[in-house]
């Protein structure tokens, strides 16, 4: 039993690639969505198809990499991976299930993403106070995605005579601050999958001060890392 927890505590077990991969991977489609394709409404085109999957697949991989962060004894990055994880289950759930109510509207979609500015807020706070330039980042462009989604449907009035749709302008801003979270998000993955691949004899020395100081991998295994 301690061997499996040391080998699950190792620098090279570090779960955060897949969580932070997937996260990115379904930011990187929103902004495909809401820049390349201005205008398209949830289920309205290819790309929107497209991303709603990709949301789904994102939802999967972040909770269960944040699931395994808690066993590992990582608080934040669980926090952090499973409530994303969760928030983006839901919103697979709102843009296909709940799209279907007959009592929907825009408006659930827009409150739905402002909701959730205040726990990125100070989910980010770590990561502000020990300087991770990346996941500082990542969160502020996270918030300015959720503000500028929220916005761009609370705009909307389907009942209106002619009904007025999402505002195009305020999603493919929401668009742009995706792709720079995503760049963030795939910079952190990246040091981490570097950190996995090292050979045994260089990953014997972090790994022997514990899984917090490991190296390429501290901007998830410690918001202190930068």
């Amino acid at each position: 039993m301690s061997s499996a927890r040391a080998s699950l505590g190792s620098a090279t077990a570090d779960p955060g690639a897949i969580g932070l991969s997937l996260f990115g991977f379904a930011l990187f489609l929103y902004g495909v969505q809401f820049v390349v394709y201005a205008g398209a409404a949830p289920g309205a085109a290819t790309s929107s198809v497209a991303t709603i999957y990709a949301i789904l697949v994102a939802a999967v991989g972040e909770t269960l990499a944040g699931v395994l962060y808690i066993l590992r004894g990582q608080g934040y990055q669980a926090s952090i991976l499973c409530g994303f994880g969760l928030w983006l289950l839901g919103l697979y759930l709102l843009l296909t299930l709940g799209a279907e109510n007959r009592g929907f509207a825009p408006d659930a979609v827009g409150w739905y993403a402002i909701a959730l500015i205040a726990p990125v807020a100070f989910m980010a706070i770590p990561s502000i106070l020990h300087r991770n330039v990346a996941f500082t980042l990542a969160f502020v462009a996270l918030a300015g995605l959720l503000l500028f989604l929220g916005i761009g449907f609370l705009a909307a009035n389907l009942t209106a005579k002619p009904p007025v749709p999402p505002s195009v302008n305020m999603l493919r801003v929401s668009g742009i601050l995706a792709w720079v979270a995503t760049a963030a998000l795939w910079y952190t993955a990246a040091r981490i999958v570097l950190a996995i691949g090292r050979s045994p004899a260089e990953a014997a020395a972090p790994a022997a001060a514990g899984p917090a100081a490991a190296g390429p991998s501290a901007p998830v295994a410690s918001p202190a890392g930068s």
